[in-house]
This record gives structure tokens, C-alpha cells and sequence, in this order.
């Protein structure tokens, strides 16, 4: 009786059947896969238009969570898990409030697996956390807001607290309004915040306020940034940041001796520079000594001390 199959027959369909398996990738182990479902939370959370600091947020704790149980699949996962990982990663003072916000983000994860169908069940789902204390709100009086709307002599910030005062609308909302929305005539704007829209209301000292801060613009966000005007620059290179000094004295800009003094104090460095270079000393020394990457440059590194402040780079904020 003749066997089914000869050796020769064995071995081409063996190598068929290998051939047909999956290739064998490193994506497949539980690590990778972990992390590709964080790629595809974060994606989603896009696709949804939250906000970019709620997909760093809940991005960001899921990955770190994934991190934390390593190899162990998503599946595998149990409430002790959930549990020890918040707990693992609390500060030194934590309330019951960031306890629940670290829990609303592990519970929105895994309800994008389940969905998904990535897992079998919302694990974090089987943790009640702590109500939360809510305390009464602490609201300041009239007479605490007209004080503070007397000493507020910027236009931009007064437009601000008066919006903020008489609408209660939200930062983000007021972030967002555009000059479009307002009807002066009727006190109202169109707010946007939340996903959605709504009217609020202002009284006349808010109008009067956001006239003169917006002028005669008619389009654009409301509110703009506005960079302080600096005196002096500084600029980085590969050793130091260097630059021109902008000297105060009490938040004021400093006398003509202060000014003088210091810049004695310069003109003593800069002769050093020149006088080592007139004596033919090596350029790197010129440099390791007085601290500068070039010994032919004008301007010094710059180092803050009680007598000088230095004020930041162009493209930023002053100090």
C-alpha cells in the first residue's frame, strides 16, 4: 500500500503552509501594539477637533500608562492595574480632583479600544473614584473690581477684565471673539467655546471699554498680542548668549552715572580683547579668558546680576 504523500510531496506543501503564515514583525509584539493604539487615540482625538492641549493630555497619559504595564497587552489589563499606575504617579500633594481627571483620562482610552474592539471591556470603568469637594466660590465684591478696574490704565487690559466682569464668559471664549460678532447697538456677542455657540450679553461701561481698546478695526480677533517695546537685544551662539545691556534700576531705566559706570566696566573688557590681540596671544586664549566665543566681538555674554537685568531676544516677551 502506496503512503499519501511522498517525502518530495511533504516537503513542497510544508513550504506552502509557511509561506502562507504572516510574517513573523516586530509590530506584533504587545509593546508595539500598545503604542500603535496610542497613535491611533491620539488620531482620533483629532478627528474629533478637541482642543490641542486635551490630545497632549490624554495622549501623553495614555502613552505613559503603556509605558508602564510594557509588555503586557492592552487586553490583559486589570482594575489593580489601573489603580496602581495612578498611584504610582501621584506628586508629593494631590487632591481628590487630579486623582479623578487622571482616571477620566485611562477611562476615555479604553473606550476607544472597546469601540474598536481592541479590548474586551472598559477596565477603568470598574473604578468608582472619590466625589469630589466642591467648595463655594470665591467672588470678589464691587468695590474690590472697581479698584482694580481703577488701577488697570491699559486699554487691552481693561477691555478684558470689563468683558470678563460684566459677560462671565469663559477664557477660551473670550480668546476667540472677533470683532465681526459684536453688535454695539444691541450689547451682545457671539461666543464660541465648548463645541458650541451662544449670546452673552454686556452693559455700557464693557462697550465703552472695547471702543477704545479696538479703534477703528472692523475685522479680526478682538483681542491681539501685544509685545512689550524692549530696549537692547541679546543673541545666542554657541557658547553664551551675548548682547547689548538694557540696565533698570526699581523698574526704571538707570541714570546717567549708573550707565556710565557700567559701561566702563565694558569698555575695560573690550580693551583687554583688543590689548591681548595687539600682543599676538593665541585667539583661543583671548577667548577662554574673557569668556566669549569671539574675541573680536563687541558685545560681552551676558550674566545677571543684582546691579543689570537683560532683557530677551526680539522675538520674545520682555522682562
Amino acid at each position: 500500500m502506496r503512503e499519501f504523500g511522498s517525502e518530495k510531496d511533504r516537503g513542497v506543501a510544508a513550504q506552502r503552509t509557511k509561506a502562507n503564515r504572516l510574517p513573523s514583525r516586530e509590530l506584533d509584539s504587545p509593546a508595539k501594539v500598545n503604542r500603535e493604539m496610542v497613535v491611533r487615540f491620539r488620531r482620533w482625538l483629532i478627528a474629533q477637533n478637541y482642543l490641542r492641549s486635551t490630545v497632549q493630555k490624554y495622549g501623553g497619559f495614555a502613552d505613559a500608562f503603556c509605558g508602564y504595564v510594557k509588555a503586557k497587552p492592552l487586553r490583559d489589563v486589570v482594575p489593580f492595574d489601573i489603580s496602581d499606575f495612578i498611584t504610582a504617579n501621584l506628586p508629593p500633594r494631590w487632591t481628590d480632583a487630579l486623582v479623578n481627571d487622571r482616571l477620566a483620562c485611562l477611562r476615555s482610552f479604553f473606550d476607544f479600544l472597546y469601540l474598536g474592539g481592541a479590548v474586551s471591556s472598559a477596565v477603568p470603568r470598574f473604578i468608582r473614584p472619590r466625589k469630589v469637594l466642591r467648595k463655594l466660590p470665591r467672588v470678589f465684591t464691587r468695590r474690590q473690581i472697581q479698584r482694580v478696574l481703577t488701577k488697570t490704565l491699559v486699554l487691552r487690559d481693561r477691555a478684558l477684565i470689563e468683558l470678563l466682569y460684566g459677560t462671565g464668559c469663559r477664557l477660551v471664549e473670550v480668546r476667540n471673539i472677533r470683532i465681526e460678532d459684536i453688535d454695539f447697538g444691541a450689547r451682545k456677542i457671539i461666543v464660541r467655546g465648548k463645541r458650541k455657540e451662544r449670546m452673552v450679553y454686556f452693559g455700557a461701561p464693557a462697550s465703552r471699554a472695547i471702543k477704545r481698546y479696538i479703534g477703528k478695526r472692523k475685522a479680526g480677533f478682538m483681542f491681539r498680542v501685544e509685545y512689550r517695546h524692549q530696549a537692547g537685544h541679546v543673541h545666542l551662539t554657541d557658547r553664551s548668549w551675548v548682547g547689548h545691556y538694557a540696565i533698570y534700576e526699581n523698574g526704571e531705566r538707570a541714570t546717567a552715572a549708573s550707565r556710565k559706570k557700567i559701561a566702563t566696566a565694558f569698555e575695560r573688557r573690550r580693551s583687554y580683547a583688543s590689548g591681548s590681540r595687539q600682543a599676538n596671544l593665541p585667539a583661543h586664549g583671548v577667548e577662554n579668558s574673557n569668556g566669549s566665543s569671539a574675541a573680536n566681538r563687541p558685545a560681552i555674554p551676558t550674566r545677571p546680576n543684582a546691579e543689570a537685568q537683560f532683557c530677551d531676544s526680539p522675538v520674545g516677551t520682555g522682562r
